[in-house]
């Protein structure tokens, strides 16, 4: 029934491997925005719980961050899951672009 739209490669952390950018192919600068998510595992296995995250922000060349961000999107202790729940396709498509309107104003005031 599901099926998997972007397969990060075993050992990798990156989507896609190499300096190109995910949806047209072009080189990546410096300077590239990102969605990032994760789990920090408290205890020796995964069932304990975890802090798991999801951010989407903007990473510069500059050594003092200027003209990036970072936006907080999800925070969770003390789980190995989080669902994000809509009642409709056009609901989250709503909350994504709302999510996506927030990064335009970051950038603009970064």
């Amino acid at each position: 029934m599901t099926s998997v739209l972007i397969r990060v490669a075993k050992g990798s952390s990156t989507w896609p491997e190499g300096d190109t950018c995910g949806k047209c192919g072009r080189v990546k600068t410096d300077s590239h925005v990102y969605v990032m998510g994760g789990a920090c595992f408290e205890g020796q296995y995964p069932t304990e719980g975890a802090e798991v995250f999801l951010n989407i922000g903007k990473h510069t060349s500059d050594s003092n961050g200027k003209g990036g961000f970072d936006l907080e999107i999800l925070m969770a202790e003390e789980t190995v899951q989080v669902d994000l729940q809509f009642c409709s396709v056009q609901c989250l498509r709503l909350y994504i672009n709302e999510l996506l309107d927030q990064i335009e104003i970051l950038e603009k005031d970064s």
